[in-house]
């Protein structure tokens, strides 16, 4: 087994590559805790380009109903962001899961935003509407954040 870390490092070694900046960008977001496409795109479309705060990724919770981990928290702020695919988070089961760990955030005080639907594409859309423009920063605290997720 490997880590992204190694397998930048090997790539970056490496003499041609092609794609090498695109291969290395993804590597070096896979190190930074996204799990997949659509937490890629999160990460880049959204936190990035709109200034957020880092994030912490895939923190790990433990709640009556057994382990969970979280896709992005915002901890200074008490904010959670779900990123569900379509292929996880797929049926009444799964969706009522979502849910009870949705109301669990709540219950902590944590406020919650939950993305999800045909595929990432739907990010952009959903985001858009809340986000501050792309290279703008973020004033006023946790409100601010808030109300911009």
């Amino acid at each position: 087994m490997t880590t992204a870390t190694r397998l930048h490092d090997a790539l970056s070694a490496r003499g041609r590559l092609p794609r090498r900046r695109l291969l290395l960008a993804i590597l070096a977001d896979v190190a930074a805790g996204s799990m997949s496409v659509f937490e890629r795109r999160y990460l880049r479309d959204v936190e990035r380009s709109h200034g957020l705060p880092t994030a912490r990724r895939q923190v790990k919770v433990v709640t009556r109903r057994g382990v969970t981990y979280r896709d992005v928290e915002y901890s200074d702020f008490a904010v959670v962001v779900e990123l569900d695919g379509r292929f996880v988070h797929v049926g009444p089961r799964r969706e009522w899961a979502d849910l009870e760990r949705d109301v669990d955030a709540v219950v902590r005080g944590e406020a919650g935003i939950r993305f999800g639907g045909p595929g990432p594409r739907a990010l952009s859309g959903q985001s858009r509407r809340r986000a501050p423009a792309p290279g703008s920063r973020l004033d006023g605290g946790p409100q601010a954040l808030r109300s911009r997720l």
